[in-house]
Parts: C-alpha cells; sequence; structure tokens
C-alpha cells in the first residue's frame, strides 16, 4: 500500500496537469480515428484500450525497458576503464538517494550511449544512460549530473511517460505517416506541373492536399508543445531540488555551467528542447535552494 499511496502521489503531481491534458486531447483524437476505421463500430474503442493496456504491460516488463533502452541507443558499458570509474560515483549517489526516499527502485542500470556531448537520461523505470562524453567532467559534476537523473526516478516523471507515452506514439505514428503522404504529395506534384496546363491544376490540388497534411501536423506538434512544455520544465525543476537534497546541489550547478540537461518527455524531445529552463535559471534557484538547507556537499 505504500508503495502504491507513493506512486499515486508522484502521478498527481500540480506539475503533471500539462501531460495528463496532452494525454486527454490525444485520446479524444484517436477514438475518432478507431471509430472512423471501423466503419462507425464501437469495437474500434476496445481495440484502441486493448493496444492501449498491452503497450503499458510490455513498457513495464523488462522486454520493454530494454526496448527503451535500445531506442536510446544506451548499451551495456563493456570497457573495463568505464565501469571502474562511472559504477562506484554511481553507487554513491544511489545510496543517499535511497536513504532519502527508499521507495524508488532498489536497483539502478548504468548505461553509455555513444555520443560526444555530456549529457545523460532517465530511461524506463530504473535506468540512466550517460553519454561517452560525460566522461569528460571531473567526478563531482558526474555525481551532480547522476543525483538529478536519479531525481527524475524516484519522483518517477519517467513512469509517467511510460503510461500515458502509447497515445503520443500512436499520434507520431500518425503524424509520421502524413509526412511521408505529404513528402510523396511534394514529389507528384513537381512532376505533374511539368505535364502542361492539365498536369499544372492537378499540381495544384495535391499541393492543396500537401499543405493540409503540413497543417494536421504543424496543430498537432503546437499542442504538444504547449501541453508538455511546461511540465518538462516543472520536472526538471522537481529533479533539481532532490540532488540539492541528498547532498549534489553544487556539483550539478557547475554541471549545468556546461550542458543542458533533459529527460524524454516524449518522443519529440529535439521539439521541446526550447522548453526546457534556462540554465542560469537553474543554477539560481539551486543557490536559493542550498541557502535553506536542502542539502550539503560532503
Amino acid at each position: 500500500m505504500r508503495r502504491l499511496a507513493y506512486t499515486m502521489r508522484n502521478l498527481f503531481r500540480v506539475s503533471n496537469i500539462g501531460t495528463f491534458a496532452f494525454f486527454i486531447v490525444n485520446f479524444l483524437v484517436m477514438p475518432g480515428i478507431f471509430f472512423a476505421a471501423f466503419a462507425g463500430d464501437f469495437r474500434g474503442y476496445l481495440f484502441l484500450g486493448l493496444i492501449y493496456a498491452f503497450s503499458i504491460l510490455l513498457s513495464l516488463a523488462p522486454t520493454g525497458q530494454s526496448a527503451l533502452c535500445l531506442l536510446w541507443g544506451a548499451r551495456r558499458i563493456t570497457r573495463e576503464d568505464t565501469r571502474e570509474r562511472i559504477l562506484p560515483l554511481a553507487e554513491e549517489v544511489f545510496e543517499r538517494a535511497r536513504r532519502e526516499q527508499p521507495l524508488m527502485p532498489h536497483r539502478i542500470h548504468i548505461r553509455v550511449i555513444r555520443e560526444p556531448e555530456p549529457n545523460a537520461y532517465a530511461i524506463g523505470i530504473y535506468t540512466i544512460g550517460v553519454t561517452e562524453g560525460l566522461l569528460s567532467l571531473p567526478d563531482s559534476q558526474i555525481q551532480g549530473i547522476l543525483a538529478h537523473e536519479m531525481g527524475h526516478l524516484a519522483l518517477q516523471h519517467t513512469l509517467i511517460r511510460i503510461l500515458f507515452g502509447p497515445c503520443n506514439i500512436f499520434m507520431i505514428f500518425i503524424m509520421a505517416i502524413l509526412e511521408a503522404i505529404r513528402a510523396i504529395l511534394l514529389q507528384s506534384a513537381a512532376e505533374a506541373a511539368s505535364i502542361g496546363r492539365m498536369g499544372s491544376v492537378l499540381g495544384s490540388f495535391i499541393l492543396l492536399i500537401s499543405g493540409i497534411c503540413f497543417l494536421l501536423i504543424s496543430c498537432w506538434t503546437g499542442i504538444m508543445t504547449f501541453f508538455l512544455s511546461g511540465s518538462c520544465r516543472a520536472n526538471e525543476y522537481e529533479a533539481d531540488a532532490f540532488a540539492c537534497r541528498i547532498g549534489y546541489g553544487r556539483e550539478l550547478a557547475e554541471a549545468l555551467d556546461l550542458l543542458t540537461m533533459g529527460t524524454p518527455c516524449s518522443s519529440c524531445l529535439q521539439m521541446l528542447k526550447s522548453a526546457s529552463p534556462d540554465p542560469s535559471d537553474r543554477i539560481d534557484r539551486i543557490g536559493r535552494l542550498q541557502a535553506l538547507g536542502a542539502g550539503c556537499s560532503s
């Protein structure tokens, strides 16, 4: 019961209102798509519910967690020197995190992402992916970043993405189809225009359809950014505060001078980069938290 109450408390934070709103908007759109696909038969709703339930079960299973790591390019650490450096640092941070929140995952897997830019990501419900570039930072700053990512796992920000991600994934799939159709239409319009007058008329019609596809994609992207940006920012602040509480505020602030961290708020992470809090603002907040005694480095 304690764990259930802990999860419910994390899920229904005020900071997650934007995520819930996005989920509801998507869920209002998708039944219409399935309802139309099944010619007005309510079996479309049942089919949608089954897809949603199956995707949740799959995502929470070890296989699903491995698939998320694969999606992010996060692999097992094979180099011995990397293991000897990063794992002890992560274990020290994890011990403090568990003292702060005993109900967080009882183990954390560290995976490596082959990217030169220093960064780290909370993936799934118990994995942190660190880039190869992160190893270029001092140990203390690496621990500050790991503390931030463990904050995401402890506060179950990534669980929220799993629970409410299937709609997002579905809509991205639909948008990808629309984008592919639009690309084909643009190519067809160019070819039709070279035929002659009738070709020009046909080309104009094709361009109109292409424009409708572009409008649908733009509308969905705008809705996604509008609803999710607030939740993304709030989640970052909450993870920063967690890092401060377990004693890594100064180290995190130093690391923020070099990089901007983020979690996988949605499948369109690159679109939401601009929605991440300003590093200077985060550093200022961390300084205020430490002044209030939220955590001290040892």
